[in-house]
């Protein structure tokens, strides 16, 4: 038997993701006779490579009680290059 606990009584690990992303843009004249842009562009999702866990087991009858039964994504990163002309 469970008891008397309140709702929300277990709670797993906190979440934590830090994403970032940059851009360089540089003029490339010989493009065409007004010029144009060269853009390069960088994002990462979870830089700092944090484990994330989810799908806490909360029925205390298992035998996984308390135990994460999945993960979140790993650091993932993510690049691109566009011409404006």
């Amino acid at each position: 038997m469970e008891g008397d606990l309140g709702r929300n009584t277990y709670r797993g690990p906190h979440f934590a993701q830090v994403d970032g992303g940059f851009t360089k843009s540089s003029r490339i004249p010989w493009f065409t006779h007004e010029g144009a842009q060269l853009q390069f562009r960088a994002e990462i999702a979870n830089l700092f490579n944090r484990v994330n866990l989810n799908g806490m087991d909360s029925n205390l009858a298992d035998g996984n009680f308390g135990h994460a039964t999945g993960v979140g994504i790993a650091r993932t990163p993510q690049f691109s290059l566009r011409v404006h002309f």
